[in-house]
């Protein structure tokens, strides 16, 4: 996670009107670029691919496969614990 992640998503659930607050999944961007600098040359290489094959292809066709999101505890329940998109 991004080190401020749960203080923005606070921030946004607080920020969100009270009648559908309890109805949106928040999606958290993936940071394959922090630090990136930093990071070994297999690294980089995988995370910009990663990011590219994302955007290009999976993102284009539909098929979104990132798995860190967050919602409420009502909607999780009202789900039957599987993410309601």
């Amino acid at each position: 996670f991004y080190y401020r992640y749960f203080e923005n998503l606070s921030w946004c659930f607080l920020n969100e009107p009270p009648e559908t607050r309890y109805t949106v999944c928040f999606q958290s961007p993936l940071f394959y670029n922090i630090t990136l600098d930093e990071r070994w040359f297999f690294t980089r290489a995988m995370g910009i691919i990663r990011s590219y094959f994302m955007v290009g292809f999976l993102i284009g066709g539909d098929i979104n496969t990132m798995s860190i999101y967050s919602m409420s505890l009502r909607l999780l329940v009202e789900g039957q614990f599987f993410h309601p998109g």
